[in-house]
């Protein structure tokens, strides 16, 4: 669930942490075998320093957390006139 993740990122680190709670079975459910985990997990990464941090976006749909994270646009090469002393 969405309430259950949080995504932070500080100095050039993105963390993803959250909690997967065990799901209980409701009257009637039948499994025949399940391999499910449960608890908390912690994911950290280290992210290149061209990132725009105040355009990254989290979504999560459908049980998917997508993140965006754009990168800053390249500085093109600029020319420098040189001046010739006498």
């Amino acid at each position: 669930r969405r309430e259950d993740v949080s995504v932070e990122f500080h100095e050039d680190k993105l963390t993803v942490k959250g909690e997967k709670k065990l799901r209980e079975l409701g009257e009637g459910d039948v499994r025949h075998r399940t391999e499910q985990h449960y608890g908390t997990f912690e994911r950290s990464f280290r992210l290149p320093a061209d990132v725009e941090e105040d355009k990254m976006r989290a979504h999560y749909r459908d049980g998917v957390l997508s993140i965006e994270i754009p990168r800053l646009t390249p500085s093109q090469p600029q020319s420098v006139e040189i001046e010739i002393e006498s």
